[in-house]
């Protein structure tokens, strides 16, 4: 099972191993998510499966969007290239 943590700063991340944590919503970011990993070092608490499932969902999504964008990408990329040796 996917377990996410809240630190006691309100960064929401998973559970450090050796003081390092992926951090999935910065305390000090605007309520944006992220991906990042960072050492920290304070108390948390776990989230409950239902909040941990909402992290998820909103990750998968962020993650299917940019599978979408690189396809749309690839086409247009494509689609450039056709043009210039047509013309």
């Amino acid at each position: 099972m996917f377990q996410l943590v809240r630190f006691s700063c309100d960064c929401v991340g998973t559970m450090p191993i050796n003081g390092v944590s992926t951090i999935v919503r910065s305390c000090d970011g605007e309520g944006d998510n992220s991906f990042y990993q960072r050492t920290i070092e304070k108390d948390f608490q776990p989230l409950s499966a239902e909040q941990t499932e909402v992290f998820r969902s909103e990750l998968e999504k962020l993650i299917f969007d940019g599978y979408g964008l690189r396809a749309i990408k690839s086409v247009l990329g494509v689609q450039t290239q056709l043009k210039k040796l047509l013309e």
